[in-house]
């Protein structure tokens, strides 16, 4: 019976450790073509997420660089999801950072970043509030940079 479950906790580590290893690298948000944004437009998206760039590191580190921020911290998957727990919040602009504790978007607690597990990246839809135009539908969607 205790070999059993050593080969069994044995095959689990390694099996743990092969996706993760399948998960590692770096995503780059998707460049959507008339197509597509047309059937998203018919889904009711109206914004689209870009410009963003995560490196997720098999020691479960990454780092999202975005065109206001740079997240840090510790990604898991639970069952079809990609979860980015945000350790460590700075503004790319120096000016910002020096503003500190004024920054209200700079400052804890942050939630996880929740994206589906697609073929090729990650997937998500956020839904924005609008004072005009009330609740505002975006998709963010980073696709597997297989450049060196």
């Amino acid at each position: 019976m205790r070999k059993g479950l050593l080969i069994f906790c044995i095959l689990l580590t390694m099996t743990f450790g092969a996706v993760l290893g399948q998960m590692a690298g770096n995503y780059k948000s998707a460049e959507y073509n008339l197509f597509e944004r047309g059937i998203l437009y018919l889904s009711g998206t109206s914004h689209y997420v870009g410009g963003m760039d995560l490196t997720l590191n098999s020691d479960s580190s990454f780092l999202m660089i975005t065109c206001s921020v740079i997240d840090s911290g510790k990604w898991s998957i639970v069952n079809d999801s990609l979860y980015l727990d945000i350790l460590t919040r700075k503004a790319r602009s120096d000016s910002i950072n020096s503003a500190g504790g004024d920054v209200a978007w700079l400052k804890k607690p942050y939630r996880p970043k929740v994206y589906k597990i697609i073929d090729n990246g990650f997937y998500r839809e956020i839904y924005l509030k609008d004072e005009k135009k009330g609740k505002i539908k975006s998709v963010d969607k980073l696709i597997k940079n297989n450049m060196p």
